[in-house]
């Protein structure tokens, strides 16, 4: 009976701690959210000017390839993002 107690207290104090660290990570963990939705919002509107531009020619490759770049970088960070998270 006491080995239940023991590892009841132990469970509960496993709890207090990630109450504890959750609150404290709160802010941080609202910010990465916020800054995965623009990402997301930026990697999409990127990629859609790519292939609106790529259709009516009106830009060179080498630009059209920097766009892509960019669009590809913000992904990337947003993948770190939600492996942060």
């Amino acid at each position: 009976m006491q080995k239940i107690n023991d590892i009841q207290q132990k469970l509960n104090d496993e709890r207090l701690e990630r109450d504890t660290l959750s609150k404290r990570y709160y802010l941080a963990v609202t910010v990465i959210n916020g800054v995965d939705t623009l990402l997301s919002g930026v990697t999409i509107a990127l990629g859609s000017a790519v292939v609106c531009l790529l259709s009516t020619s009106f830009i060179t490759a080498p630009v059209l390839i920097a766009l892509e770049g960019v669009a590809v970088g913000t992904d990337v960070v947003r993948i770190v993002c939600n492996q942060t998270n």
